[in-house]
Parts: C-alpha cells; sequence; structure tokens
C-alpha cells in the first residue's frame, strides 16, 4: 500500500532521530555521574518515551493543521494508546 510506504518512510526517520536523543539522554546522565565521581545519590535511569509522548511527537513533526495528532500535541492534549507498547 502506497500510505504505509509513505508513512514509514517519514516515520523511520523521526524514530531513529528519537533513539539517539534517548541515547544522549542517558549519557548526558552518565557524564554528570563520572563528574561527581560517583557520589550521587541519584541512580543511572534509562530514558523513554511513553506511548503519549511518541504520539505528541508525532503531532508535533507531522507539521499539518488537517490532522488531530497536530492539534493535540499544539494544544497540549495527551491521546492515549497503550497498543504502541503491546509488540
Amino acid at each position: 500500500n502506497k500510505n504505509y510506504c509513505k508513512f514509514e518512510d517519514w516515520v523511520a526517520p523521526l524514530i531513529s532521530k528519537m533513539h539517539d536523543e534517548q541515547d544522549a539522554a542517558f549519557l548526558e546522565q552518565a557524564k554528570e555521574l563520572a563528574a561527581s565521581n560517583g557520589q550521587s545519590d541519584e541512580p543511572l535511569k534509562p530514558f523513554a518515551y511513553t506511548p503519549s509522548e511518541f504520539i505528541a511527537r508525532l503531532g508535533k513533526e507531522i507539521n499539518n493543521e488537517e490532522s488531530v495528532l497536530y492539534w493535540a500535541q499544539k494544544n497540549d492534549i495527551p491521546i492515549f494508546c497503550p497498543a504502541l507498547t503491546d509488540g
């Protein structure tokens, strides 16, 4: 289906970008811990997007006023979709 292929071509680079952001956030925490010589009570916390945050990011990146995701993100209205994590 052409529409699915277009969607995949659009979303795959975004997912890669978000993955890189996760890695960068974790690395920043590790650097802060190293700078404190490990003298922090805060353990390293893996950073992960929730389904609602992922959907909001799609709305931000889509930049299309005809999209429900666009308006939900623009008005800070969360959309819940646990199926995104159901594998």
